[in-house]
């Protein structure tokens, strides 16, 4: 746990800032609110996985997005011009603060908001296309083949044998990856590599007075942005009780925001759908120890996830597709 102390003197040596910290309980890393004169930011200091040069990477990314007109803030530089410094060991920066709400995940409660935050995420992708530096950036993907995804899963389930609820979710996620694991494999193949935001979804994005002022968190990964395009819509979309035909309005929402943003081809849903959904089958990210009650609700809902895009992938890649015009 950071210190307060620590932290005003950081910020006072490295930015000249004399003001209020507060912690914001929200996020991986540790965000802090500061305040001075009337004027805030937000102090983020990274998870320890993280390195400084990954975020010096970010900075550089964000920096693009904004010269061409995206709605993220830049790092401010310290007093000494960097953008990106460190505390016990740990990547910092401090951005301005972006006044208005962000909504918890899969509570996007409108049709307007869907499509707003689709048009965000294919504005982001176009950007990325263009970024000049993206060779410069490591691929954020994994490079494992089925056997070791499935081996990876069982891994877990020996390591958590005494928690039957997690065993019970591999079995169902080891049974997708049996059924349909080399179908999804081939479309990854096929998957398009570009520069993403590395974690969108609605929840990244600042909301005032109904409409999107910012979008925070930017990291400027190399992966899949198809990947992307699925994963913040299914992290956005409230809840459905019935799946998979009262997905189609939320879908034709968001898909209609990003294609207007970013050029996408039918067949290209097809294989983000199936891109997706080997990424979540395979991932253990909220099954495997250390777990907090929020991980482990989270990993709970991706095998649950999972096991409907994968019981109705047929008729929800179909649909999905529809919706997008040659």
């Amino acid at each position: 746990m950071l210190k307060i102390d620590a932290l005003k003197e950081h910020v006072q040596r490295h930015y000249g800032i004399h003001g209020a910290i507060t912690a914001v309980p929200r996020g991986r890393a540790s965000n802090y609110a500061v305040s001075e004169a009337g004027s805030r930011w937000l102090l983020k200091v990274f998870q320890p996985e993280y390195t400084r040069t990954k975020i010096e990477q970010a900075a550089d990314f964000v920096s693009f997005l904004v010269s061409a007109g995206y709605p993220a803030q830049e790092f401010v530089p310290s007093t000494n011009g960097a953008r990106v410094l460190t505390l016990e060991n740990r990547p910092t920066v401090l951005i301005p603060w972006i006044d208005g709400e962000t909504p918890e995940p899969n509570t996007l409660p409108t049709l307007v908001a869907l499509e707003q935050v689709g048009a965000l995420c294919g504005y982001l992708h176009r950007l990325g296309q263009a970024y000049p530096r993206a060779a410069t950036l490591a691929y954020a993907g994994s490079a494992r083949d089925l056997a070791n995804k499935r081996d990876g899963l069982l891994r877990v389930a020996g390591e958590q044998r005494d928690e039957p609820e997690i065993v019970n979710e591999i079995g169902i996620r080891t049974a997708i990856l049996e059924a349909l694991g080399e179908e999804l494999d081939r479309s990854q193949q096929l998957a398009r590599l570009g520069v993403i935001h590395g974690d969108f979804s609605g929840a990244h994005v600042v909301f005032q007075d109904g409409r999107p002022v910012g979008v925070i968190d930017v990291l400027g990964e190399q992966y899949l942005p198809g990947w992307e395009l699925m994963r913040a819509f299914f992290q956005s979309v409230p809840a459905a009780g019935e799946w998979p035909m009262a997905l189609e309005a939320q879908w034709r929402a968001y898909i209609g925001g990003y294609a207007r943003e970013c050029s996408i081809q039918p067949h290209e849903v097809a294989v983000d759908y199936d891109t997706y959904l080997l990424q979540l089958t395979a991932s253990t990210y909220g099954l495997r120890k250390p777990l907090d009650d929020g991980l482990r609700a989270f990993g709970r809902w991706r095998t649950q996830l999972a096991h409907h895009l994968a019981e109705h992938r047929r008729e929800l890649r179909e649909m999905m597709a529809s919706h997008v015009r040659p």
